[in-house]
């Protein structure tokens, strides 16, 4: 399944908040995370998890760990389009979730969106929506927004794509209000050069690795796109897969080398934050308990 179905489908049912009720009976939700006291500030300061998991999981996964939480609810169109009412509604779903604990991210707008096209009307949709989503999450208080990179393979090859989202982002960056983080994730990006020149020639710019995309799409190892990015990473997607599908799967539930991947990450770019894609229950939690066990973070 690639990704852009992946993030329709999860975003859909969250929106309809369904959710996998057995899997969900399964995570402990009572009692203390048993973190170290001394690893868990830094435990707090690095993870979050993607509310593609669903309300129930991620209600239960934040009682439990003191974690933060990555939104996909404004990635909807529709979304949104109800404007301050969607505001208000998550507004009120949020503080209770986090009781003034967790930090907050949200996950920009993706589906039909392409912000390097050459026609102008597809471009302004694309402005329209980030800015849209942007603005959102300035009024969530969220410490955030991921943009998917809009990379496609065709009809562009990377040079002409690369200078229209070069021309793109800077036009969002003039016009923006306030200075929120912005970090351009990975999806469809055969390789890591073209989105490190992008964040090169905008400096304003973050980047989101996604491990599972550049394991599940591109020739170049997870590990050399951490190379290559070094600081320039401020946000980073973590699941595992096949190498050849974006299953969006437990950390441990795949062939990419997440005892690896991880200590790399804490050592050219301490200050990101990890945040588990994981829509199944089970495989989150499963991959929060061998977080908690894992001493390279």
């Amino acid at each position: 399944m690639n990704s852009v179905l992946l993030f329709f489908r999860s975003a859909i049912l969250f929106w309809k908040d369904k959710h996998d009720a057995e899997a969900v009976r399964r995570i402990p939700v009572s009692g203390k995370s048993s973190l170290s006291a001394a690893r868990k500030e830094e435990y707090t300061i690095r993870i979050s998890i993607s509310d593609i998991a669903g309300a129930e999981t991620v209600r239960a996964c934040l009682s439990r760990y003191p974690i933060g939480l990555e939104t996909i609810r404004f990635g909807i169109g529709d979304v949104l389009d109800q404007g301050a009412d969607a505001l208000e509604r998550f507004r009120r779903e949020w503080e209770a979730l986090s009781c003034g604990r967790s930090r907050l991210y949200l996950h920009g707008p993706f589906l039909d969106l392409f912000p390097a096209s050459v026609d102008r009307a597809v471009r302004r949709t694309a402005l329209s929506r980030f800015r849209a989503a942007y603005d959102a999450a300035r009024n969530l208080g969220a410490e955030g927004i991921v943009f998917h990179s809009g990379y496609f393979p065709a009809p562009y090859g990377i040079g002409p794509w690369l200078e229209g989202a070069s021309a793109f982002w800077e036009a969002f960056l003039r016009e923006r209000e306030g200075a929120l983080p912005i970090y351009v994730e990975n999806v469809f990006d055969p390789e890591p050069g073209p989105l490190a020149e992008l964040a090169a020639r905008c400096p304003e710019l973050s980047l989101c690795l996604d491990v599972g995309h550049a394991g599940a799409v591109s020739p170049v190892p997870p590990e050399e796109w951490i190379r290559q990015w070094g600081s320039r990473i401020g946000h980073v997607h973590l699941h595992n897969n096949d190498g050849r599908q974006d299953l969006h799967s437990g950390l441990r539930s795949g062939i990419l080398p997440m005892e690896r991947i991880l200590p790399l990450l804490s050592e050219v770019s301490p200050q990101s934050e990890l945040v588990l894609e994981i829509p199944d229950a089970a495989a989150l939690c499963s991959s929060l308990s061998w977080l908690e066990g894992f001493e390279a973070l």
